[in-house]
């Protein structure tokens, strides 16, 4: 009975059954009591153990060891050990050979390349060599109880590979966190990640007009890439259809990727790429840019690798974008100063005039030096107004809130009443005006009669400012196919190349930065892009250069539907009689009133004023006027009750006509007073020619009710 070998686990079974008589071991019932005793232990243990014995180094082994060997497995019984595991043989052989002599060994983690489950791997154990020796000293062989520790080592590898990852990442953070340039966070992310992945070469292209512009990042080893950009094709259009479809390309032997044709590779081997990853940047649908990796040499790119370049490549365009956002901030926020201090300035110079000639007006009674300063004033209180207007229609447009009174136009009558209102600053510089009319009297562009004329009335504006005196102003109206074309051209100081990008910029100083006395707040050309743009038109602008003047143009939708009434019934057609009307100026303040009044009578109409609500309607009552221009914020009975008092007072039909005069101009106040029955909406102060269509209006109104009941 062989009591040694205990229990019926499958290499109980077949060590018993093993011809052992015809090895150098001989019968079991030989086997000296040593080896008898480490079988026993070994079949007993629940973790691999094996035995080594005899002068070839015969292998026994347990149940728990059959998980190592695999393959081996069952032919390693009885086998030499050495020959058993050939594929490491040198790795162990050294230490078999110590435990024979009597040394023993011990490790915790031993890298061993086995052949098991039909292909290579790397594998560890930690294990022990404890040599067994009999009674005259000398070693029978060695007992080693082992465990397998690949899977600890790799989950301690993942560990490490995840820390140096971090730290990597961690590092890269605050390498680019205080860089404000974008082209030197990818120069430094580049440089990085070449050297963290051991590549020759690490870079950004960026992507335009079908060309890669190559941004300089990491070369090592490799001849630098051409300054030049370089074509798109020339490399493979599947690349960039895959690109598109936002895949990376991915190649690790370029000498054998089937992919790309012989013109292709040799492309790539003339830049020393012998494999690459390429990761496209795509922003709405566009490709922008792309992190490209070489290798001088084939190489397995693994997927950490592919995972730290689709990191990089995010953390990258995240502090290329937060940089972009912070310099466009830093680029508002100088614009903003730039423009708070022009305005400060332009409010200062239009400002101080008024004030000398307030004081001159109160000391002088010289009637031919007080004409002088009204003129003066005019003019300073025009610049004044115009400043304030274009601010509001700024604050309007980037509210949302300018809604457009839009009907059927001629160019040309938009151009006139432009004309019209530079003419005074136009003749004041001695500037020469040319109109050139290439449109018919047909053409026809549906708009807003008055943003229209502010928009020409901004070009003129700007080309006068930018003018020598003496200079030309040339306006030219034409058809371009479906289009009205409006150009301002000037023979001034003409706008710098790099410069008309940004010309309709908002506060966009770009000329004044030339001519510091032009004035102006770099917002009258932003104000026609937004104005035209509403109107589904676009604005442009071309200068050959300093020096060389600058055109202005203006492309508006024509009509397509036209109405023959609404073009016939435009003010340019209305022949105005020159009846004499009583105009009511309604305005609790009392500076504002008279001064409205006495300009009102110099063009010999009848002029009274009311103070109050109560007071006006009790005006009307007594004499019923033709024009009634009535404040809203009135005391006691505001603007909109009076107008509803009117309303009733000339139930008959007859009543005079009724226009808000206010400084409330949104377009929820113009909606408030139109439901008030009032017939137009004007903001204080109001332009002359908007005041004098109004006053015409009227008068042509009452010319036909006169003519009606004559």
């Amino acid at each position: 009975m062989l009591t040694f070998i205990v229990g019926e686990s499958e290499l109980a079974r077949r060590i018993r059954a093993y011809p052992w008589d015809d090895t150098e071991l001989g019968a079991l019932e030989t086997w000296p009591e040593s080896l008898k005793t480490l079988v026993s232990v070994m079949l007993a243990a629940n973790q691999p153990m094996y035995t080594v014995w005899g002068p070839r180094q015969l292998l026994l082994y347990n149940d728990q060891y059959v998980s190592v060997l695999q393959g081996h497995h069952p032919s390693a019984l009885g086998r030499p050990f050495l020959e058993v595991w050939s594929e490491i043989a040198d790795d162990l052989e050294p230490l078999v050979k110590n435990a024979y002599a009597g040394i023993p060994s011990y490790t915790d983690d031993i890298l061993l390349v086995l052949e098991r489950s039909g292909h290579t791997e790397e594998t560890h154990f930690a294990y022990s060599y404890t040599p067994v020796f009999n009674a005259t000293g000398v070693v029978d062989g060695f007992f080693c109880p082992c465990i397998e520790t690949t899977e600890q080592v790799k989950a301690a590898h993942l560990i490490r590979e995840s820390e140096e990852r971090q730290a990597f990442l961690l590092g890269l953070g605050d390498a680019l966190r205080p860089l404000v340039d974008p082209a030197q966070i990818k120069s430094v992310a580049t440089r990085l990640l070449g050297e963290q992945l051991a590549v020759n070469r690490a870079f950004y292209a960026d992507a335009e007009a079908g060309h890669w512009l190559v941004s300089r990042g990491y070369e090592h080893g490799v001849a630098a890439l051409p300054d030049q950009p370089f074509d798109m094709p020339e490399y493979g259009d599947w690349i960039i259809d895959g690109f598109l479809a936002g895949q990376r390309l991915v190649v690790n032997d370029m000498a054998a990727d089937l992919r790309f044709d012989t013109s292709e590779r040799d492309a790539h081997f003339a830049l020393q790429i012998g494999a690459e990853v390429a990761l496209p940047l795509v922003k709405n649908d566009q490709l922008v840019s792309m992190l490209v990796v070489h290798s001088a040499s084939a190489r397995n790119w693994s997927e950490k690798d592919l995972a730290l370049l689709e990191e990089v490549a995010e953390r990258t365009w995240a502090a290329v974008e937060r940089a972009r956002a912070e310099s466009a901030v830093r680029e508002g926020d100088r614009r903003k100063d730039e423009f708070l201090a022009v305005l400060s300035h332009e409010l200062r110079n239009g400002l101080a005039p008024l004030v000398y000639d307030a004081r001159i007006g109160t000391r002088s009674a010289n009637l031919q030096e007080m004409a002088a300063v009204f003129a003066r004033m005019d003019v300073q209180l025009g610049h004044v107004v115009r400043l304030v207007d274009d601010l509001l229609d700024v604050a309007r447009i980037t509210a949302g809130k300018i809604e457009l009174v839009s009907e059927l136009l001629r160019p040309r009558e938009v151009v006139t009443l432009a004309i019209e209102a530079c003419r005074a600053e136009i003749e004041a510089c001695g500037h020469v005006l040319t109109v050139i009319d290439q449109t018919d009297t047909e053409l026809l562009v549906y708009g807003d009669r008055v943003r229209l004329t502010q928009v020409v009335t901004n070009l003129l504006s700007n080309a006068t400012k930018y003018t020598a005196e003496g200079g030309n102003i040339t306006v030219r109206l034409a058809r371009d196919e479906e289009d009205a074309v409006i150009e301002v051209a000037d023979d001034g100081i003409g706008i710098p190349e790099a410069a008309l990008p940004r010309v309709f910029d908002l506060f966009s100083q770009v000329r004044t930065q030339q001519s510091n006395a032009a004035g102006g707040l770099g917002i009258g050309l932003a104000l026609v892009r937004d104005l035209v743009g509403m109107h589904g038109g676009t604005a442009a602008a071309f200068s050959a250069g300093p020096g060389q003047g600058s055109t202005f143009s203006v492309r508006l939708p024509v009509a397509t539907h036209l109405s023959t009434s609404a073009a016939e019934t435009t003010p340019a057609d209305v022949n105005v009689p020159k009846n004499r009307l009583h105009i009511l100026v309604v305005d609790d303040l009392r500076d504002a009133a008279d001064s409205l009044s006495e300009l009102l009578r110099l063009d010999g109409d009848e002029v009274s004023v009311a103070y109050s609500g109560e007071e006006a309607l009790r005006e009307v009552r007594r004499r019923p006027p033709d024009l009634v221009l009535l404040d809203l914020g009135l005391p006691g009975i505001d603007g909109f009750e009076v107008s509803r008092g009117l309303q009733r007072i000339f139930a008959d039909g007859r009543r005079p006509q009724i226009i808000a005069l206010t400084g409330w101009g949104q377009a929820q106040d113009r909606q408030r007073s139109q439901e008030a029955g009032f017939d137009g909406h004007l903001t204080k102060p109001p332009r002359q020619e908007d005041l004098r269509s109004v006053v015409a209006s009227a008068r042509s109104r009452k010319a036909l009710r006169d003519g009606a009941t004559s």
